[in-house]
């Protein structure tokens, strides 16, 4: 179908209405115009029109965002032109260069930047933010009331990094955070779907925190920012920029391993949670193999032709690579070389100088093994016994920085089978 008047429309501003009605009445108008204006641009087959379109009314964005969450929520596939003005969009980032934007990072907890026991994800990105600046969006760790559809936000500043806090409701906190995410999310990412505790509702509250993440991002965004999300806590955070008619650039990174496709598809509703993937420009992982893996969920589930090599074409242009995660090397060094290392290097050294060390330094999480570590060394004990009196094992076990709903029983189960060991 021709739509002509497609090359004449242009987005009307409602900045002289005289009062509220008319404003409210204004914006009405312009919604109808919107949705009636994409639902010819989907059923639309002239590209260049199209194009046109796009290049004359840059401001219109009105369309992308009824345009895009009519796409967002359909399982169906669009006509190829529909699906070519979603790239069309998206592309256009990548011919302009690199960005003078902010970084805006977005994970589930804020961390100190100037410790090295903040955790990976801090370590990553700390000297990063420090060098060049930024934005840090993240839950504050705090539960509160209800927040009656507030979107209440705490600000402060470090250095030339911004941090920018949200509180949680105990519904928030137990639906979205221990539910969903560390109940199902996390075990079945790492292939332990034994332990995960699958049920609908969470789902629904999942999806309503990564909203208001992103209402809180609109607010802010600036056109040239790049917005980075970190984990499993963010899957559908693009989508619901997308469908707000954000068009920055967003990028995504596991920092868990991504499992093949069988287990993937244990999850309730598998296929419209990682599909919201496809929203992102750049979905990172930690290996080729996390990497392989989802490109294979991909082809099973949507089809080979929405792959084209390390590229998820399913609603635009998604670049799928790995990005192994590494540390701030020089940062560790001068840690190490310092004198409270120093001091505390030498206290072990006195303390255990007849014997021989296995040392352990993980976070207090099943993923980790560490009770099967010190299973296998009260086993390695009973073959070899002339080590007893010659070796030990310093397991140190911090709380994760998200902890898991089981984390408190392997703490249990690790303080009773060092108890065994030690008395026997």
């Amino acid at each position: 179908m021709q739509p002509p008047t497609l090359l004449n429309w242009a987005h009307p501003h409602a900045t002289s209405a005289e009062s509220g009605a008319d404003l409210a009445s204004a914006q009405t108008a312009q919604r109808q115009q919107d949705t009636e204006v994409a639902r010819r641009l989907v059923s639309a087959s002239n590209v260049p029109i199209l194009l046109h379109v796009y290049r004359l009314n840059k401001a219109a964005q009105g369309i992308y965002r009824q345009f895009y969450g009519a796409l967002s929520s359909s399982n169906v596939a669009f006509p190829p032109v529909a699906l070519f003005f979603v790239q069309f969009h998206r592309c256009s980032w990548e011919q302009r260069g690199r960005m003078s934007g902010r970084l805006i990072v977005l994970s589930n907890r804020l961390a100190d930047l100037h410790t090295l026991d903040a955790g990976g994800l801090s370590v990553a990105l700390g000297k990063l933010l420090r060098e060049h600046g930024g934005l840090w969006l993240g839950w504050s760790g705090l539960i509160t009331a209800e927040t009656n559809g507030e979107n209440r936000v705490e600000r402060s500043i470090d250095g030339n990094v911004e941090y920018l806090c949200v509180n949680f409701s105990q519904k928030e906190h137990d639906g979205y955070y221990k539910n969903y995410a560390n109940g199902q999310l996390w075990p079945l990412l790492h292939q332990r779907v034994d332990l995960a505790e699958f049920d609908g509702s969470g789902e629904l509250i999942y999806r309503a925190v990564n909203k208001r993440f992103a209402d809180t991002l609109t607010s802010i965004l600036d056109d040239d920012d790049i917005v980075w999300a970190h984990d499993y806590y963010f899957i559908t955070l693009a989508e619901e920029l997308r469908a707000a008619g954000v068009m920055n650039r967003i990028g995504f990174f596991f920092h868990t391993p991504l499992p093949p496709s069988a287990t993937l598809a244990a999850l309730p509703n598998h296929e419209s949670l990682f599909s919201a993937l496809f929203a992102y420009d750049l979905v990172g992982f930690q290996s080729h193999e996390d990497k392989e893996n989802f490109l294979s969920y991909v082809r099973t589930y949507f089809g080979d032709q929405a792959v084209e090599g390390s590229v998820v074409t399913r609603r635009g242009r998604t670049l799928v690579d790995v990005f192994p995660l590494g540390i701030d090397v020089e940062n560790f060094r001068a840690f190490a070389q310092s004198q409270g290392s120093q001091e505390a290097l030498q206290r072990i050294q006195q303390e255990y100088s007849r014997r021989k060390l296995l040392i352990g330094i993980d976070p207090l999480d099943y993923a980790k093994g560490i009770p099967h570590r010190v299973r296998g060394f009260g086993e390695f004990l009973k073959r070899f016994p002339e080590f007893r009196s010659c070796a030990t094992l310093i397991q140190v076990a911090f709380p994760a920085s998200d902890e898991t709903n089981s984390c408190t029983d392997i703490q249990s189960e690790i303080e009773s089978l060092c108890g065994a060991l030690n008395g026997d």
